[in-house]
């Protein structure tokens, strides 16, 4: 398929996020083994791709999106870093949708990060998706809509380190969207914590 990016030029898609690390991408393939194996009809997002989004800005301005970036590291320069826990992997947002995720509960430390990066945006008087705070990382697409009509739910315990967030570009193209980091910001570790893995 041809590339040819369809943003159009001198604004940018952008968005908030957590990445997901070498670790954890190892915890979602051990829980997708045997899905991949009973469910062919499942296309799945390459692992480069996966992420949990905090905020959607749709297109913006480049000038409005360097103005972002230029306070991006102080907004979250006293966030400690946490582990956050997913339950399921399940269709999402609802269980007649096609796209299919782990979630979690919108609570503790990653309920107060959502906070500060919306009240980063509201104060840098930016755009921005205001639904309710769902925590997902989108794994894959059901390639026909029928198949929709037989929902699964598979229970899962599995935690991600949150070391770092991401201030990410989404260039869409005719293959499919391109994300690519425009500043990155390392979340604090207490005194006598050790790092966690990146």
């Amino acid at each position: 398929m041809n590339s040819e990016q369809v943003t159009p030029s001198g604004q940018r898609r952008a968005f908030i996020g957590i990445p997901v690390d070498k670790a954890f991408q190892v915890q979602i393939n051990r829980v997708l083994e045997s899905v991949r194996a009973s469910r062919r009809d499942i296309s799945w997002v390459p692992e480069g791709n996966r992420h949990l989004t905090l905020a959607f800005l749709g297109k913006l301005p480049d000038r409005q999106i360097e103005a972002l970036l230029d306070s991006f590291d102080q907004t979250y320069r006293q966030e400690q870093h946490f582990e956050y826990g997913f339950t399921k992997l399940t269709h999402f947002p609802a269980r007649s949708s096609r796209l299919i995720a782990l979630t979690g509960e919108p609570a503790g430390a990653l309920a107060q990060l959502f906070d500060r990066t919306q009240a980063f945006l509201e104060g840098e008087n930016a755009r921005f998706d205001r639904k309710p705070f769902r925590p997902h990382i989108t794994l894959g697409r059901i390639k026909k809509v029928q198949k929709t009509n037989d929902p699964f739910e598979l229970p899962v315990d599995i935690r991600m380190s949150v070391n770092t967030l991401k201030f990410f570009q989404s260039t869409l193209t005719r293959s499919g969207s391109i994300y690519s980091t425009l500043r990155e910001v390392q979340l604090r570790h207490g005194r006598g914590d050790k790092a966690l893995p990146a």
